[in-house]
């Protein structure tokens, strides 16, 4: 019998947002529960147990390994890749569960951050993917039925897959350079020569979380008013919103000066970014951009901001469609 065509997807499975190449999850969920939640929008049944995707993101935890949360994550991104690719021209529920019946290999792209990609955290991150999806797993998302064995697994270095959304104009022009990606909880820098990370990498707790989670703090103490993560991206970006000026003010104040210790860290820890082409990627650099660029301690003539938040995902599928293509599968 004929094979269905192998299904190639990358997932870059973060703290803050879980990203396909073009879906974007909250990197939270509750449960697991005994049986579906009554007005859960969006969920996951695995082994008879059901999870919730909500806002209020998971605690950090490095190895992501260690429990069942980036299996979870996974899957919802998986499922709403295919659905995403599926449901163009109809979305007649049987109709779309024929085609999601026919999708039963996948090849697997996932990543880690930059300064964890050591050969034995990508065997730790390949073991745990193949020990659920290797032998085959079943599973509902909203209401469809998923079933498929991952055939092939490849991991690669958060921030490299997305710097090379950017193109050849730098990676290619360029012998040296620098990624800093900044995420969820951490802020993770590496100088890379002839396109591979070198072995003097960083990770520093400077992520984007720790700066909301500032915010909300302080917003807290000061003004006896509860905001979150919403909100303050509201007033980060342009968006309306209701919050009174000086709440603002701390808000701006705050992402100033986190912008500010993060350049503080890349000196200390003898980064040579005013030498060499700095290449941000992450949901975080998008967010910091401008308070970036305003430092005068930054040449603005060799920063680069790769601006889509599913730059990983993408960057993934494309390497793992090169990779498998030189195998000749």
């Amino acid at each position: 019998m004929k094979k269905n065509p192998l299904y190639l997807v990358g997932i870059d499975v973060g703290n803050y947002d879980t990203k396909s190449p073009h879906t974007t999850t909250p990197s939270g969920y509750e449960g697991p529960f005994t049986e579906k939640q009554l007005l859960a929008k969006e969920w996951l049944c695995l082994d008879g147990k059901y999870y919730v995707v909500t806002n209020e993101r998971l605690y950090y935890m490095a190895d992501k390994t260690q429990d069942e949360r980036c299996l979870v994550l996974t899957l919802i991104a998986i499922a709403k890749e295919i659905l995403y690719k599926i449901t163009k021209d109809t979305e007649d529920h049987d109709a779309v569960q024929q085609r999601i019946d026919k999708i039963d290999r996948i090849a697997l792209g996932a990543g880690l951050p930059i300064a964890h990609y050591r050969k034995t955290d990508v065997k730790k991150l390949t073991d745990y993917y193949q020990k659920h999806l290797g032998n085959g797993i079943d599973y509902l998302y909203n209401e469809y039925h998923f079933h498929f064995t991952m055939e092939s697994v490849q991991i690669y270095p958060q921030g490299g897959a997305a710097a090379a959304s950017i193109g050849g104009s730098i990676l290619n022009e360029y012998r040296t350079y620098y990624i800093f990606d900044i995420g969820g909880y951490t802020l993770d820098i590496a100088q890379f020569v002839d396109g591979k990370p070198q072995k003097d990498m960083h990770s520093l707790e400077l992520g984007i979380i720790i700066l909301y989670d500032s915010i909300i703090d302080k917003v807290y103490k000061d003004f006896d008013m509860a905001i979150d993560y919403s909100l303050i991206e509201d007033v980060l970006s342009g968006r309306a919103h209701v919050l009174p000026d000086n709440v603002v003010e701390v808000i701006l104040d705050m992402t100033n000066r986190h912008a500010t210790k993060i350049i503080s860290a890349m000196r200390q820890a003898k980064i040579a970014f005013t030498s060499y082409p700095c290449i941000f990627v992450g949901g975080g650099s998008i967010v910091l951009k401008k308070y970036i660029l305003n430092n005068n301690q930054i040449r603005k003539d060799i920063v680069h901001f790769v601006s889509d938040t599913r730059a990983n995902a993408k960057g993934y599928t494309r390497m793992l469609r090169l990779s498998l293509a030189q195998k000749g599968e």
